[in-house]
């Protein structure tokens, strides 16, 4: 869970475009799945 709080708290403060933006929460979201499977 902490980490999940900080890869959004970065991805709060994140200015890039709409395109940009969807494929890094889009990354997060499997990195975050995974890690899930994982444990």
């Amino acid at each position: 869970m902490v980490v999940l709080t900080g890869r959004w708290r970065v991805l709060c403060h994140t200015t890039m475009s709409p395109s940009k933006i969807g494929a890094i929460v889009h990354a997060a979201l499997a990195l975050t799945n995974i890690e899930k499977q994982t444990h």
